[in-house]
């Protein structure tokens, strides 16, 4: 019988921000049977407005591809 982990798959990506700006989400990874995190970092991006907008635009297509069943874990791995 599947987890919940398993029929649920994801958590919707979420901004942080402070000293490091980051995208983060956890997604299951079937290779150790787990959600793992994964972390979008942003500091890179110099603006503050320019790191929200470019962070909300990322959440938005990241938030569909995961609805859609896409998983970083297992596009790595390919």
């Amino acid at each position: 019988m599947p987890t919940l982990n398993e029929i649920k798959g994801y958590k919707l990506p979420k901004l942080h921000t402070g000293k490091e700006w980051y995208i983060g989400f956890y997604a299951f990874n079937p290779a150790n049977g787990t959600m793992q995190r994964k972390k979008i970092k942003l500091n890179h991006i110099k603006s503050i407005k320019s790191r929200r907008s470019y962070a909300d635009g990322y959440i938005k297509r990241l938030s569909e591809q995961l609805s859609l069943g896409w998983n970083p874990w297992i596009e790595q791995e390919a």
